[in-house]
C-alpha cells in the first residue's frame, strides 16, 4: 500500500484563488476598516467577522453601503476645528469610513 503523500505528489497546485463579487466587497470593507484601526488600541478585524455582520445583505446592498461609506470620507469637513492639530484633523477625516460603516449597520439609528 502506497503512502498518501505519494498519491498527491503528482497533483497540480490550484491555478488561482477563487474569488467572488461578495468576497471582493468583504475584502474591501475589511481593508478599509483595518486601515483606520491601525495604530489604535483596537485589533484588526477578520474577513469572517465582517462577513458575519453583513450576512443578511445582498450584493446590491453591499454596493450601496460601499458608496455611502466612500461618500462619507469625501464629505468629511476639511476645515480645521479650533485648537485642532493637523494630525487630529487627518485622523478625524480617516475615521469617517469606519464610523459611517458601523452607523449604517445599526438599525436602531435609522
Amino acid at each position: 500500500m502506497e503512502p498518501l503523500k505519494s498519491l498527491f505528489a503528482n497533483r497540480a497546485p490550484p491555478k488561482q484563488k477563487r474569488s467572488s463579487e461578495r468576497g471582493d466587497l468583504l475584502e474591501f470593507f475589511t481593508n478599509n476598516i483595518n486601515a483606520e484601526r491601525a495604530g489604535t488600541k483596537y485589533r484588526p478585524l477578520s474577513i469572517g467577522y465582517i462577513a458575519k455582520r453583513l450576512q443578511g445583505l445582498e450584493v446590491k446592498d453591499l454596493y450601496h453601503l460601499k458608496s455611502i461609506c466612500e461618500d462619507a470620507r469625501r464629505r468629511a469637513p476639511m476645515v480645521t476645528l479650533k485648537n485642532e492639530t493637523e494630525a487630529q484633523r487627518r485622523k478625524r477625516i480617516e475615521g469617517s469610513f469606519s464610523k459611517k460603516f458601523w452607523f449604517e449597520l445599526d438599525p436602531s439609528k435609522h
